[in-house]
């Protein structure tokens, strides 16, 4: 099977002004969006950078139109797909206010969802790849859309 393309860049949404700024338990600044399921590091290696809960992934990408890969393993059999692909390894945003990982694990999101836990991807390399099946669809994970 060929590998849909992906876009070049991770997927974000518009900062607005009633995002609220403020610090996860581990001193990482952070904005949270109004429906508070997603956030936006503010400093560092990775300011910019959005992570989602599942389902506001699912809704935000269908706002504007785009997808979700659906299964991860179609672009993990080159050893350096990370690099290829632009992952950056951005970590995880737990929502009992705790982000950890950064630098050293990148995680994804797909589109699918078994009606208790939301699939997605999580690496360290090309060639430490898990799945992330069985997570909570509330932890925030980052997301690329399939090109159009």
């Amino acid at each position: 099977m060929i590998a849909p393309q992906l876009e070049d860049t991770d997927f974000k949404i518009t900062h607005d002004d009633d995002w609220t700024l403020f610090t996860a338990e581990n001193g990482v600044k952070l904005y949270q969006s109004p429906t508070k399921d997603i956030w936006e590091f503010v400093e560092g290696e990775f300011a910019g950078e959005q992570k989602f809960t599942w389902d506001a992934a699912m809704r935000e990408t269908k706002k504007a139109g785009k997808e979700i890969p659906e299964d991860w393993s179609v672009y993990t059999n080159d050893s350096d797909f990370p690099e290829k692909l632009g992952l950056r390894k951005s970590g995880i945003y737990n929502r009992s206010g705790t982000t950890y990982n950064h630098g050293t694990l990148g995680y994804y999101w797909s589109s699918v969802f078994d009606g208790t836990h939301a699939f997605g991807i999580s690496f360290k390399s090309g060639t430490e790849v898990c799945e992330a099946g069985g997570k909570s669809f509330t932890a925030g994970f980052s997301v690329r859309c399939l090109k159009q």
